[in-house]
């Protein structure tokens, strides 16, 4: 039961936390490595 829950929120938790990454780098006047923290260290362009 709480398994299904947490994939749930798992699922809807990833997105979010993409856009929250994204909005935060973009309203960030100087730049800064987003792709560490997203985890993505393979897509420099990402940052």
């Amino acid at each position: 039961m709480v398994r299904k829950w947490s994939k749930k929120i798992l699922i809807a938790i990833i997105p979010a936390l993409f856009i929250v990454t994204a909005v935060w780098a973009i309203s960030q006047p100087d730049p800064v490595p987003v792709h560490t923290i997203a985890g993505d260290s393979s897509n420099p362009g990402a940052g």
